[in-house]
């Protein structure tokens, strides 16, 4: 399982949608974090440092990179 941070930016960006949308998107991303490889069901992303990919979550586009 990978562990979740938001950037403060992200964070003040979640924060001014509803809290519906919200709790989409953070259980969408709790999901994809719990496989083993959650690039599977993400598109690779070009010339946008440092998110490397993404995952859409209805009209919403989440861009993220992974640590190791």
């Amino acid at each position: 399982m990978f562990e979740i941070k938001f950037s403060p930016r992200s964070e003040k960006e979640l924060k001014k949608l509803s809290l519906f949308i919200q709790k989409r998107i953070k259980k969408k991303l709790i999901n994809n974090a719990c496989l083993s490889n959650p690039l599977v069901r993400a598109k690779p992303l070009i010339n946008l440092p440092p998110a490397t990919h993404r995952f859409r979550i209805g009209k919403y586009r989440v861009s993220f990179y992974l640590v190791c």
